[in-house]
């Protein structure tokens, strides 16, 4: 480890021992008031108190207990939150009727205190006595919550422990605890605890602790711990934690960004800079065109019909640089128009070459009137620099028709669409983080009987 402990100046009381009645294994206790001892070579359970001969209450039975030795030995200190802590007891339990095992370790503070470390699939708990009952509230007959300070714990478990095995010293019979119901309440990364059964109602306060938490508490190195896998009871969702902040700097972001594009328009307020109407025969076939590809192959125009008739607008002035658009409108009645259309800078010849179309359908069908397009549409060019400018126009439609159409250039045009971009980018790891805490609440209540889904 890196990191050392605090100093342990205090001493501990000094250690006693007891010898196993079945075994004869002399076994180092260092709690005075434990009374009830698991034999670490024979496993039996028995009563060693006062002066009393020794009694047994359980022999080991044939079959090895599982689990494996404890990570934390018996006897080993610890600093964990702000505490000096001695491990005295070790206790394997599973949950009955399923393959649920977790581990708990019985701690000592050096003014006689009791509290206790339980780890399951390598996350781990604080847990101590309550200072005062809680009580319960039953909501629709179903949701069972406790409300303390403010913070609402939902039921998460409710089961009987079985013991699979124990080594060290315990001030209770822990064999008793197989007759408890025991009931889980969550508010992460808090939890409290009810073990009861018809004489008895006790409550215990925990904590969530990391591995890396108790490794440097122990001085151990973090592999010698168990692996942590899947979401803890009471694991912090970092997840959750995140999404106060995030939602606060994007919504100031999203301020800011809108608040920079209404002062752009009031700094630099849009401006019509040239309008007129121009009439000319647009050429194209009549047949061939498909109205739904929106798409005219000049290159097939030019070899079956003569070159159609390009206008041109008067010149204007662009105070750049700037946004233009240009907007198009035309008379058209259940047919269409294209305009190839390119804006040039008459000092540098820079060319903006772009296509719009015009389109208007309607008609009565069914009984029913209908209609498809409109008589105009527009075109936006971004960071046009200042100059002096015109609009070439070559109109596409039907052969030979006469037509007449109108253009009308504007300056400064809000470019609402980045706004709408900046937020839409902004947007993206606040939905991210919304996706990420569901998941892993999700994987919480998995291992629970009593999760969202169960409630409905």
């Amino acid at each position: 480890m890196t990191d050392s402990l605090p100093t342990n100046a205090q001493p501990w009381p000094t250690p006693d021992t007891v010898t196993c009645p079945n075994c004869q294994h002399e076994l180092t206790y260092y709690d005075p008031n434990s009374s009830f001892y698991a034999c670490p070579a024979c496993h039996a359970f028995f009563k060693a108190e006062y002066e009393q001969r020794p009694q047994i209450i359980q022999k080991a039975s044939n079959a090895t207990p599982g689990g494996g030795p404890p990570v934390l030995a018996i006897g080993s200190e610890g600093y964990l939150r702000g505490e000096w802590v001695r491990v005295t007891g070790y206790m394997l339990k599973q949950e009955k009727g399923t393959s649920y095992r977790w581990r708990e370790y019985m701690l000592l503070l050096k003014d006689g205190t009791p509290r206790q470390l339980a780890e399951f699939n390598g996350h781990w708990m604080w847990i101590e006595p309550a200072a005062n009952p809680y009580t319960i509230s039953v909501h629709n007959g179903k949701s069972y919550v406790i409300n303390n300070a403010g913070d609402d714990y939902r039921i998460y478990a409710r089961y009987t422990a079985e013991l699979l095995n124990a080594i060290g010293e315990f001030d209770w019979n822990i064999l008793e605890d197989e007759r408890l119901t025991i009931e889980e309440y969550i508010a992460p990364p808090r939890m409290l605890v009810n073990e009861k059964n018809s004489v008895q109602n006790e409550w215990y306060e925990a904590d969530y602790l990391t591995g890396k938490e108790v490794a440097k508490a122990f001085d151990i190195a973090l592999d010698k711990l168990p692996d942590t896998y899947g979401v803890g009871a009471i694991q912090p969702n970092t997840f959750a934690e995140k999404w106060p902040v995030i939602l606060r700097l994007t919504l100031l972001a999203a301020i800011v960004a809108i608040g920079i594009h209404v002062i752009n328009i009031g700094f630099r307020p849009s401006s019509t800079v040239h309008q007129e109407t121009l009439s000319t025969i647009a050429l194209v076939p009549a047949t061939g065109y498909d109205a739904n590809q929106r798409a005219i192959d000049s290159a097939t125009i030019a070899q079956t019909q003569p070159t159609p008739k390009m206008v041109r607008t008067q010149s204007f002035t662009v105070k750049g640089p700037t946004a233009l658009d240009l907007e198009f409108k035309a008379d058209v009645n259940n047919t269409w128009v294209e305009f190839a259309t390119e804006l040039v800078n008459e000092q540098t010849n820079q060319r903006y070459i772009f296509t719009e179309a015009v389109e208007y359908y309607h008609g009565y069908e069914g009984g029913e009137s209908w209609s498809e397009g409109g008589t105009e549409n527009s075109a936006t060019l971004s960071k046009i620099p200042s100059g002096q400018y015109h609009v070439e126009i070559t109109p596409y439609t039907q052969y030979g028709q006469q037509l007449s159409f109108s253009v009308k250039v504007g300056q400064n045009t809000s470019l609402i669409s980045n706004v709408f971009l900046i937020l839409g980018l902004l947007a993206i790891y606040p939905i991210y983080l919304l996706f990420r805490r569901s998941g892993f609440e999700n994987l919480r209540w998995s291992q629970s009987d009593f999760g969202p889904k169960e409630e409905e």
